[in-house]
């Protein structure tokens, strides 16, 4: 065993797919979990996935226990065989294990491991910026470079000292309460990180340095987020392009287009075209 795919079914019927090649998984709504799900749905780290000796190990991490294959999951639990099928909050997750690349059609070298979202992006680089189409009529494959946020502030629009202070306190709530719903939905994610931004200017125009690195520290760990969510979501776009499946297609394209609708570009008008072309297709 290499790792894990995850078949995710929300409760809104939408469906996702996490790849994650590794044999240790956490699913939570946590920033450093290989699997998120939104804040009402998961503990920040509700769930711990493993394989191990060819089996795959499910721990529940956090209440409420979820349901594993029917069962409540209080502890640790191994399944023999290559899938589980896990229940939390009404999400449903099919555990699906990945087999060593020396388990397939009698492979002995070793495949490099492939980080997901990451490394993939990197493959996908080589692909022809272009809205040009291919012969059968498909939107081709377009790079997944994009510019999701603004420049950083230059300076804070308040000059007094008293007046920076009080508009970066203002800065800094709005921007957490943003953060707090950017998994419900990505612009105020990105907002938020440009709010973060500004208050941080502010704070620090003000003289307060030490809330000036919280706010900056905030900004640019959602920041990392949101880029590993694109990148993340980009690749899985692909590989449901080749699979077929217009519903994730679909899932994804929208979230794409609403992190890449502010500033448009290329990457933006490929998702509206493959919008365009799934639509068409499904009537």
């Amino acid at each position: 065993m290499k790792g894990f795919q995850f078949d995710i079914r929300l409760p809104n019927g939408s469906k996702e797919v996490v790849v994650v090649d590794n044999t240790i998984a956490r699913i939570g709504h946590g920033a450093h979990c290989e699997v998120r799900l939104a804040l009402d749905q998961a503990a920040s780290e509700h769930v711990l996935v493993e394989g191990v000796d060819g089996a795959i190990r499910v721990s529940s991490l956090a209440e409420p226990a979820p349901m594993l294959n029917g069962a409540p999951l209080t502890g640790k639990r191994s399944i023999e065989g290559s899938n589980a099928v896990l229940e939390l909050n009404a999400v449903l997750i099919n555990i699906g294990a990945i087999a060593d690349a020396e388990a397939v059609g009698g492979n002995k070298s070793r495949r490099k491991t492939i980080l997901y979202g990451v490394c993939f992006v990197a493959l996908l680089g080589f692909m022809a910026i272009t809205s040009a189409r291919r012969d059968d009529g498909e939107p081709s494959r377009h790079e997944p470079k994009a510019e999701l946020f603004a420049e950083r502030p230059a300076g804070c629009p308040k000059v007094r000292p008293d007046e920076a202070l009080a508009f970066a306190n203002d800065q800094l709530a709005t921007a957490d309460a943003k953060a707090e719903r950017h998994p419900f939905d990505p612009r105020d994610g990105v907002t938020a990180v440009e709010l973060y931004e500004l208050a941080a200017v502010c704070f620090r125009a003000s003289g307060r340095e030490e809330a000036a690195q919280a706010a900056s520290s905030a900004a640019n760990e959602l920041r990392a987020d949101i880029i590993t969510d694109f990148r993340g979501r980009s690749l899985r776009l692909e590989y449901s392009l080749r699979a077929g499946d217009s519903e994730l297609v679909a899932a994804d394209v929208g979230v794409l287009r609403t992190l890449t609708g502010e500033r448009k570009g290329p990457y933006h008008e490929w998702l509206v075209e493959i919008s365009r072309q799934t639509k068409k297709k499904e009537k």
